[in-house]
């Protein structure tokens, strides 16, 4: 069975994804949601600018969009066959997910795929995937619209 996605590589939901599976497969196959997050976090893979750290203004849970992000890609790596989400609560690479992460890899250091394209990944992550990755003044950067009220959001917390 071939892993199915409807993301390009250099989408954002397509930049989650491979943070998804590359966590998971670091972190031995199989781990619960906060593990894996926190992971990300810790390995400082994940882009961070002010905003991410910011709960929707909507939003029931105070979760940091980064987080929610990532979540949002979930259910289509469940649904495409990339990971298993477990009774216990658990993600788990599916050896169709570690095979479309190794591919990806793949297509990254042989120059099909351009890590500079790639706004919400650190250098560091980068670097798992290309090791002689080196930034460069015309990297992609990361859209001005990524979370659609930001500004607003921002706008209201300085006015008050």
């Amino acid at each position: 069975m071939k892993v199915k996605t409807k993301f390009k590589y250099d989408s954002f939901r397509g930049q989650c994804v491979m943070l998804l599976l590359g966590a998971l497969h670091e972190l031995g196959g199989r781990s619960r949601r906060r593990e894996v997050l926190g992971y990300i976090a810790e390995r400082n893979y994940f882009e961070m600018a002010p905003e991410d750290r910011l709960p929707f203004p909507t939003a029931i849970q105070p979760e940091a969009r980064w987080e929610l992000l990532m979540g949002d890609v979930v259910p289509a790596c469940v649904q495409g066959g990339g990971i298993l989400e477990t009774e216990e609560g658990s993600w788990e690479l599916t050896a169709e997910g570690a095979d479309l992460y190794s591919q990806t890899v793949d297509r990254f250091r042989d120059g099909t795929f351009d890590a500079h394209r790639c706004f919400l990944w650190t250098a560091h992550f980068k670097r798992r995937l290309v090791p002689d990755y080196e930034r460069w003044p015309e990297d992609r950067q990361r859209p001005a619209d990524l979370y659609h009220d930001v500004l607003w959001h921002l706008s209201a917390l300085a006015a008050a």
